[in-house]
């Protein structure tokens, strides 16, 4: 991206150099709060005593059998992801603004962006 933006420059095709630096500058900004937050496995703990696991995963195409303790089984079948955020769902609130700003003046404004930049632009 920082090529293309150079490539931009060099044709003085600054609506399009912008543009691509917007979305540099947005895309490092979300990643950056996003990556301040903690994911964790949620597991769940099986009973005493329960003989060994086994689990399913299906997809269109494949189907994936799971052999082996009962706690890591359980992991990949019934586990659940979770992302704590430092702000909570207000900072994931402002990721999504960020891009939708991010996308919404791109789409109204590339294609006024000369033929090189819109090319460096996708």
């Amino acid at each position: 991206s920082i090529a293309a933006c150079a490539i931009c420059a060099s044709v003085e095709d600054w609506l399009s150099f912008n543009m691509i630096l917007l979305g540099i500058v947005s895309s490092g900004i979300t990643s950056f709060i996003i990556c301040t937050g903690n994911i964790t496995l949620e597991r769940l703990k099986p009973a005493d005593g329960v003989p060994p696991g086994d689990g399913m995963l299906l997809s269109d195409t494949r189907i994936v059998i799971l052999r082996g303790n009962e706690e890591d089984v359980n992991a990949v079948t019934k586990g659940r992801l979770r992302l704590k955020l430092k702000g909570g769902g207000y900072t994931l609130l402002l990721c999504a603004f960020i891009a939708l700003l991010q996308v919404t003046l791109q789409l109204v404004f590339m294609p006024f962006g000369s033929l090189p930049g819109q090319l460096m632009f996708l």
